[in-house]
């Protein structure tokens, strides 16, 4: 009885340990960048459906730089590096919120005006004492375009963030929208005709996707925790493709697919009955190099296999 007592409680500190482990991995993300050179193309753009169904007064090119209205135009990126960093609530809100809603030559009187209206940089990190980890991924980008890619990237400096714990998101909305409360309510900021606007979940997310966001993996647990922390109301995630209704000029769904690295690898606009109006693709062109050299692999595993079976045939055929 004893020996079986003894096994019985190991059995529950084992399971316990299990369960413990299990639920500690499920918040354990990790980064999945890769060094390497991405090229994406525009496969599809039927501008009479995207200007009735999407917008009749943006373009594709109101989402994506370069000449993005065109099909086959292709943009490169080449991530050229990582690290892992920490952001107080100022930084976040600097980086983040105001170039997506400020120009960038008002940033700077922006910031002497909140200076002196009390919301600095120690101001604002003591009122919102969150620290936010996450990777800052480097890379140099070429923006679309139908010509040659310029030797030159547009930025050779271009970086994107992921955040290291997808629900550090609603606490970056949250801190924004209380910020944004108070600086909307500030006479000085009022008067030189700045504005913050209230965001929800979903609007959040469409400003993440527009600057290109990166995800950690497991990308599906990642994506759903995201959306499910923000509560969005017009998001859903299958596996590691995020899908958002929006409405337009009628109802649509943008389908966007992240790779083995993190980082979008399609981009579909899709009208009501699942018709591709508008469709981005990753088109490397290592792909087509190991495609081919698998192909010659097989035809001269084939060749020899060929070779020795008619070599077989020939000797049966001798000693008879």
């Amino acid at each position: 009885m004893k020996k079986k007592k003894i096994c019985l409680i190991l059995l529950e500190v084992i399971i316990i340990n299990l369960l413990a482990v299990s639920s500690l991995a499920n918040y354990n993300y990790d980064i999945a960048l890769e060094k390497g050179t991405e090229i994406l193309n525009v496969k599809k753009y039927n501008r009479d459906a995207w200007l009735t169904t999407v917008s009749n007064s943006t373009t594709p090119e109101n989402w994506f730089e370069g000449d993005a209205n065109n099909t086959g135009a292709k943009s490169k990126y080449v991530i050229k590096g990582w690290k892992g960093i920490s952001w107080k609530t100022y930084d976040v809100f600097t980086s983040i919120f105001l170039p997506t809603f400020v120009n960038p030559e008002q940033i700077i009187p922006l910031l002497v005006i909140m200076n002196n209206s009390g919301y600095n940089e120690s101001a604002i990190n003591n009122n919102y004492t969150n620290n936010y980890k996450f990777w800052v991924g480097l890379r140099a980008k070429w923006n679309f375009t139908i010509n040659d890619f310029e030797e030159k990237p547009i930025d050779s400096n271009d970086f994107f963030l992921i955040f290291k714990n997808p629900e550090d998101y609603i606490k970056v909305l949250n801190d924004y929208n209380s910020i944004a409360e108070q600086l909307n309510k500030d006479l000085s900021i009022k008067m030189s005709g700045y504005s913050f606007p209230y965001l929800s979940g979903d609007q959040f997310l469409w400003i993440l996707i527009q600057s290109e966001f990166a995800i950690a993996k497991p990308f599906n647990k990642y994506l759903s925790i995201l959306v499910d922390e923000l509560g969005c109301n017009n998001a859903t995630v299958n596996n590691n493709v995020l899908i958002i209704e929006r409405v337009g000029e009628t109802n649509y769904i943008i389908e966007i697919s992240y790779g083995s690295n993190g980082i979008m690898v399609s981009f579909v606009v899709k009208d009501i009955n699942g018709v591709i109006i508008y469709q981005i693709i990753k088109v490397n062109s290592e792909w087509v190099f190991y495609i081919i050299i698998m192909v010659l692999s097989i035809c001269l595993v084939a060749l020899c296999a060929f070779l020795i079976l008619r070599k077989r045939k020939i000797m049966r055929s001798r000693r008879k």
